[in-house]
C-alpha cells in the first residue's frame, strides 16, 4: 500500500538523515584533527629551525674558538721557544762562568802548592 510504501521511505529517509550527520561528524573530527597536527607540525618545523640555527651558531662559535686558539698557539709558541732558547743560554752561560771560576781557584790552589811556603 501506498501508506506503507511511504513509511518504508520516510523511515529510510530519517535512518539517511541519521547516516550524513554520523558522517558529517567524523568528517568534521578528522578536519580537527587535520589542524591540530598542522600546527603540531608547524611548532615541530618551528623547533627544528631554531635548533638548527643554534647548531650553525655553535659551529661558528667553535670555528672561531678554533681560529683564536691556533693564532694564540702561534703568537704564544715562538715565544715559549725563544724564552726557552733564552734559559738555555743563560744556564750555559753561567755553567761556563763557574767552570772558569773552578779553574781558577784550581790554578791558585796548585800555585800554593807548588810554593815553597806549602808545607806538605
Amino acid at each position: 500500500t501506498p501508506e506503507e510504501h511511504r513509511a518504508e521511505m520516510e523511515e529510510e529517509n530519517a535512518l539517511m538523515k541519521d547516516w550524513i550527520e554520523k558522517t558529517r561528524a567524523k568528517i568534521k573530527s578528522k578536519e580537527d584533527e587535520g589542524k591540530e597536527l598542522e600546527k603540531a607540525n608547524a611548532d615541530v618545523e618551528t623547533m627544528f629551525h631554531e635548533l638548527n640555527d643554534f647548531a650553525k651558531k655553535k659551529v661558528a662559535e667553535k670555528k672561531d674558538l678554533n681560529g683564536q686558539q691556533l693564532m694564540l698557539s702561534k703568537m704564544l709558541i715562538p715565544k715559549a721557544v725563544k724564552s726557552s732558547e733564552k734559559a738555555t743560554e743563560e744556564a750555559k752561560i753561567e755553567a761556563r762562568s763557574k767552570l772558569m771560576h773552578r779553574r781558577s781557584i784550581y790554578k791558585v790552589l796548585e800555585g800554593v802548592q807548588s810554593s815553597d811556603a806549602y808545607d806538605h
